[in-house]
């Protein structure tokens, strides 16, 4: 998702730790999950790409820790507005209604196809 924060395993494939993540401004959201793999791609692609063009300052000038930049890099940066990241909406397709899709009742499936899963293991039993 664009705007609800990084998941733990996109962070740490960028090569980070989540608390440095967050203390460098990146959400993370430890509860979201990962639901294809090129998704994941995309996303650390993208925290690599921020991190590309990131100029961490260091908070001493006189004593730069690892992974501050440099002070012709401190001095060379320019502060950038973040722009919004947007997704591209989907296309939807006109679909012809059809007779079968005019009859199907959707309630009615739903309610079968639950009380079925429910009730899956007693049949099973009452088979044998």
């Amino acid at each position: 998702r664009v705007h609800g924060g990084f998941s733990v395993a996109e962070v740490r494939q960028a090569g980070l730790l989540v608390p440095q993540a967050r203390s460098i401004g990146i959400a993370v959201d430890i509860r979201r999950k990962n639901r294809s793999a090129e998704s994941v791609q995309r996303n650390c692609a993208r925290l690599q790409e921020y991190l590309g063009r990131l100029v961490l300052f260091p908070r001493k000038a006189s004593q730069p820790k690892k992974g501050d930049a440099r002070k012709e890099e401190c001095d060379s940066a320019t502060q950038v507005r973040p722009t919004a990241v947007t997704q591209t909406p989907k296309k939807s397709q006109w679909v012809k209604l059809t007779e079968e899709v005019k009859n199907f009742q959707a309630y009615h499936a739903l309610r079968n196809a639950r009380a079925a899963k429910r009730l899956h293991g007693k049949r099973m039993k009452a088979a044998e």
